[in-house]
């Protein structure tokens, strides 16, 4: 969906900035239709990725009090733990950082 932007990635080794190429961790977030926030638009929905509510004016220090964010850093952690390695990391960061990989459907 994005080529260009993979395409620069690639070719700058940097991560550019579409969140899929980059690390969004603490960075980017979404409200959903309830005033729920999210780590990200994709989860938006999904109640057990909500981090807090705009009602409760909740810091960044609150949000990464949930167990929302908890995860999506201990995943940022393991991609950079285990593909330190990889000429990619910088721009790929382990796929969609990290909505492909933590919320795989079951039948796959």
């Amino acid at each position: 969906m994005n080529i260009n932007d993979l395409f620069k990635c690639v070719f700058t080794r940097t991560g550019g900035t579409v969140c899929t190429f980059n690390n969004c961790m603490g960075n980017t977030f979404a409200i959903g239709p309830d005033g729920s926030i999210y780590p990200c638009y994709r989860f938006v929905g999904m109640p057990e990725w909500v981090m807090g509510h705009v009602s409760d004016r909740p810091t960044k220090a609150d949000l990464a009090e949930s167990r929302a964010w908890k995860l999506m850093h201990a995943f940022s952690d393991f991609v950079d733990e285990h593909c330190k390695e990889c000429p990619h990391i910088k721009y790929c960061r382990g796929g969609c950082p990290p909505y492909n990989a933590i919320t795989q459907p079951e039948e796959r």
